[in-house]
């Protein structure tokens, strides 16, 4: 049945039809219940996405996210989902993680469907394509960078403060008397630079070399692979003539073969972890790491967006502070 037989069976125009179904006040109560009544009884069910496009928008918002098998990622994809839905947006959700190359095709099936919005969860620093592809789709809609940055005039960005974090953490590795940090990374995106910039920022200001004491795992090898991570760890440290006397990773995930190398090597010594994951959680002994505030940083990023959608202004980069959870691996003896 379709809306024409629905509005002979109940008497109407096909118009007052239509506008009981997207909710128009200018109908009667005696003409809504009819109207009603004869859409419940022959099952009739209203397509919501051409509603939407009558009214101008379709309650849909799409999410692009890198890796969906990365916990940080797939944590901050959970709670979009659920905030978003609670307010009534239905998602898209495209995972690039094997398919990286095609995420043109991505962006192009997210317009195609008329999203009101794109989610990006963070952002590459080398892939200016694709960055200047985003610029040019926020002219039709609102585009918002959770824990990444692009900058563009129509580009909301919410973000973890990761550089003023891992300074922080040297200087206070620094005051706790440890003058060796060993920095382990992997990515170049926007947060894996924010992080390594802070870490050599703050071993300048400590007056220490930070050059001959940064270790790089390959991304796709850190997150496969912990075995290799730690040969790899084992191997760098062990050609050494000068030990580290602590450690911080760019993630949990490199600090959990960092442990496990420095045990081999009968050195103990403080490691410090990021994004405070399970992966920290349930090491041995337990890894201190850094929180990022996702749950915030999501908040901020769909408030961001019912900002624009309603007309109102919204700030196009907000920072979040990060905050050490201490566990047994770094405990600080001095606030």
């Amino acid at each position: 049945m379709n809306i024409y037989q629905i509005a002979k069976n109940a008497g109407v125009s096909a118009t007052t039809v239509s506008r009981v179904i997207n909710g128009s006040q200018h109908v009667s109560d005696e003409v809504r219940e009819r109207v009603e009544t004869v859409i419940k009884e022959s099952g009739y069910i209203p397509n919501y996405f051409a509603r939407g496009l009558n009214r101008k928008e379709t309650k849909t918002v799409g999410i692009l996210c890198p890796v969906i098998s990365d916990i940080c990622h797939s944590k901050q994809v959970a709670f979009l989902e659920r905030r978003l839905r609670e307010l009534g947006f239905d998602i898209i959700l495209c995972s690039m993680e094997h398919n990286y190359e095609s995420k043109d095709d991505y962006l192009s099936v997210l317009v195609q469907k008329q999203v009101e919005a794109i989610f990006i969860i963070g952002s590459s620093v080398l892939d200016t394509e694709y960055q200047t592809a985003l610029i040019a789709i926020s002219n039709k809609m609102p585009v918002i960078v959770i824990n990444g940055f692009i900058d563009g005039p129509k580009i909301y960005n919410v973000y973890c403060k990761e550089k003023e974090m891992c300074c922080n953490l040297v200087k206070m590795l620094c005051l706790e008397g440890y003058s060796r940090v060993l920095y382990i990374f992997d990515s170049v995106t926007f947060t894996g630079q924010q992080k390594k910039g802070g870490y050599e920022i703050g071993m300048q200001s400590c007056d220490l070399e930070a050059s001959i004491n940064e270790l790089r795992i390959r991304e796709e090898i850190s997150m496969t692979d912990v075995e290799l991570s730690t040969k790899m760890v084992l191997d760098y440290v062990e050609k050494m003539d000068v030990k580290p006397d602590s450690v911080i990773t760019a993630d949990d995930i490199l600090a959990v073969p960092a442990q496990k190398a420095f045990k081999r090597l009968g050195i103990e010594i403080p490691i410090i972890g990021w994004s405070n994951t399970m992966y920290a959680q349930i090491a041995s002994p337990t890894i201190s790491s850094v929180d990022m505030n996702m749950d915030k940083m999501s908040e901020i990023a769909v408030a961001m967006l019912m900002n624009v959608l309603s007309g109102k202004t919204a700030p196009q980069k907000v920072g979040v502070a990060a905050s050490l959870v201490v566990r047994e691996s770094f405990v600080p003896t001095m606030e």
